[in-house]
């Protein structure tokens, strides 16, 4: 082999070896940012699913705690309606129960008419009565009915 033709491909090797270290080079830069990418990826991902994890647990105890409140009210309401019918209740005795009166003279109602079973009259006003009929339901009185309220 002549001396110029070994230094043609020794220049060529140089020159392949050379293209080869660069093409190495990059490859390796091309790794580097690949790795790079990596362990940004498995980080976020890793953070993505604590933070999505974190987040489930922080709504779950919102929840919880919004069932507990809506408990907490429903139970509230039922004692406030409880104390309601109480004060009605109280309110319906404190101002007296006052009976029914009679038509002929506001005493208190103490007959009551049959068939019908209306109470009209006091005793005295039902003894006054002259027509034969129910002063409500116009029903002809076959019973008269002494009633007395305790």
């Amino acid at each position: 082999m002549p001396f110029g033709k070994a230094k043609r491909t020794v220049a060529q090797d140089v020159q392949a070896l050379d293209h080869v270290r660069e093409e190495l080079l990059a490859l390796r830069g091309e790794v580097s940012a690949l790795r790079t990418e990596k362990r940004l990826k498995d980080a976020f991902s890793g953070r993505d699913e604590a933070d999505m994890k974190k987040r489930l647990e922080g709504l779950t105890e919102v929840a919880h705690n919004a069932m507990q409140k809506a408990w907490a009210l429903q139970k509230h309401n039922e004692c406030m309606q409880r104390d309601l019918d109480l004060a009605n209740s109280n309110r319906y005795l404190s101002e007296g129960y006052r009976p029914p009166v009679c038509m002929g003279c506001n005493g208190d109602q103490e007959v009551a008419y049959g068939p019908c079973g209306h109470i009209v009259f006091c005793s005295a006003c039902a003894s006054r009565h002259v027509t034969n009929v129910c002063p409500i339901c116009r029903t002809t009185i076959q019973t008269t009915l002494r009633v007395y309220r305790v």
